[in-house]
């Protein structure tokens, strides 16, 4: 049986790289949802000419004011569980992660039977080369925390957002009780955690 995908990718001033990210994306999934969050270039004008010259169902929704990344995500968590999708994948628009790696994602989900899969930018040398010390120092000092309040100790990275999940873990996760900003991927994560 085809599993049906969604993926979600927020969308904040990103008219150089978003339309590389929807055309790369759409070879794994069958929706794409992209929440533009009040961006001020020319995002807005690029993502209604992927919306119409797409040939999988792309989605555009606009937040009235910038009202944060976990807010744009929540909501497009809300339109994807509407589609009766089965997984979810959420990628960033600013192209920081690699859409080729969605397969490695539902590889995860649908052979190693996880309900939830994360990135990691610390597994390979030279993600770690190319981040300034404050960034690096600022996520290791994040993830210890994370370990602490969630209790899991296996989280590495928790700010990354590259996610994959099925869509039934939110028949356990209240999404309103998600942060509405950076840190959403941290409440997520405590939340899947319990």
């Amino acid at each position: 049986m085809k599993q049906h995908i969604t993926a979600i990718i927020p969308c904040f001033n990103e008219e150089k790289s978003i339309k590389d990210i929807v055309s790369k994306v759409k070879k794994y999934c069958d929706n794409i949802i992209i929440i533009d969050d009040a961006s001020s270039d020319k995002s807005p004008e690029i993502l209604e000419s992927i919306k119409d010259d797409s040939n999988i169902n792309v989605s555009v929704f606009r937040n009235n004011k910038n009202k944060g990344i976990g807010f744009s995500v929540k909501r497009g968590l809300y339109e994807a569980l509407k589609l009766k999708t089965d997984i979810i994948i959420k990628i960033d628009g600013d192209g920081q992660h690699l859409p080729e790696d969605i397969p490695i994602f539902l590889d995860k989900i649908n052979n190693e039977n996880f309900d939830f899969v994360k990135g990691n930018r610390f597994l390979l040398k030279k993600n770690l080369k190319n981040m300034p010390f404050k960034k690096l120092l600022g996520n290791l000092i994040v993830t210890n925390l994370q370990k602490l309040i969630s209790g899991n100790y296996f989280i590495s990275d928790p700010n990354n957002g590259f996610l994959a999940f099925k869509s039934e873990i939110f028949d356990a996760i209240d999404i309103e009780l998600l942060q509405n900003n950076y840190f959403f991927e941290n409440s997520l994560l405590i939340s899947a955690s319990a």
